[in-house]
């Protein structure tokens, strides 16, 4: 009876000698590049070129080959969208009394939106063979600004009913193209929830060690390539709003004529009940500081063992019996 007690003690005090070295507490600072894109349940919009970049820093547990990663991120995204071209006709008179029409073309549409976030990652994964690595989890983005704006390209032309062909480059006319930008609004986005992960590769990281010949590396180095959507209606609001006017905000047409406020397309009425959501993919560069163990460690049980050898795995038993 004392025999199997002396022996579960033992057992416990070796599992909470040889735990501890298992267990690599790490914190880390993080660069990351990405392309950005917003997409809408009615597909008024179509992403076009759009991306950004974060920093941030964090803490990881690394357990055997189980990885936990929390941390912040601050990260600023362009997010671009392009919609068709629109031609308004205005039914006009000319100092003459000759009746034409007024056509405006709005082309090259481009809606603007720049977010500035706080992201909080929360990412749980596993090393793989030797350098291989992925996590998995999401992203909690908190809006800490917001901006949308409008760009664009109006062409004025006018065609005569008395007249063959299309009349215009007649600046004295008002016959003219020329670019167009709306005022850049602020613009709250709505809190976000990114799921996604990442995949990549550790630059010596997962160094065997056993406490007594090759000692593990105070520093890793990763770049993987990580992708998240956003789950959340992220629809942009301005002073509590979320309709602002028509596409690009222009009336008029018929017998009336056209004005124009240039509006974001998801600030306009046609997206008053659209959805939102958003999606990443880039790159990221990671670098993992060792936190101090609690001891030292004296022998370290490994994943897969660096001696292959009857000696060696011999010499590392008469060690263990030692402790």
């Amino acid at each position: 009876m004392h025999l199997r007690r002396y022996i579960v003690v033992v057992f416990l005090l070796a599992v909470a000698m040889i735990a501890p070295c298992q267990l690599r507490n790490n914190i880390y600072l993080s660069a990351e590049a990405e392309y950005a894109a917003m997409f809408d349940n009615q597909k008024l919009a179509k992403p076009w070129l759009g991306g950004g970049g974060g920093i941030g820093f964090g803490y990881e547990m690394q357990y055997r080959r189980f990885l936990m990663d929390v941390g912040v991120t601050a990260a600023f995204n362009r997010y671009m969208s392009k919609i068709p071209t629109s031609t308004l006709t205005y039914r006009a008179v000319d100092t003459d009394g000759d009746t034409f029409d007024f056509l405006h073309t709005y082309e090259d549409n481009k809606n603007v939106s720049d977010l500035l976030t706080v992201d909080i990652p929360l990412l749980f994964g596993s090393k793989v063979g030797s350098n291989m690595y992925f996590l998995l989890g999401g992203r909690v983005q908190l809006n800490v600004y917001g901006r949308t704006q409008v760009r664009s390209f109006l062409t004025t032309t006018a065609q005569y009913d008395k007249l063959i062909g299309t009349f215009e480059k007649m600046e004295n006319h008002d016959l003219k193209s020329a670019p167009l930008a709306g005022d850049a609004l602020r613009t709250r986005f709505g809190v976000n929830v990114a799921l996604g992960g990442e995949i990549g590769y550790t630059f010596s990281s997962f160094t065997h060690e056993t406490g007594f010949d090759v000692p593990r590396s105070n520093t890793q180095y990763r770049i993987g390539l990580f992708a998240y959507y956003g789950v959340l209606d992220i629809h942009p609001e301005v002073n509590g709003k979320k309709a602002l006017g028509e596409v690009f905000g222009y009336s008029g047409g018929g017998n009336t004529p056209i004005s124009y406020s240039l509006t974001h397309v998801y600030l306009s009425n046609q997206a008053a009940e659209a959805r939102i959501n958003n999606l990443m993919v880039g790159l990221r560069f990671t670098v993992l500081f060792k936190l101090p163990s609690p001891k030292k460690c004296v022998i370290c049980q490994q994943d897969e063992p660096l001696i292959h050898s009857a000696g060696g795995y011999r010499e590392v038993q008469r060690l263990r019996d030692a402790q």
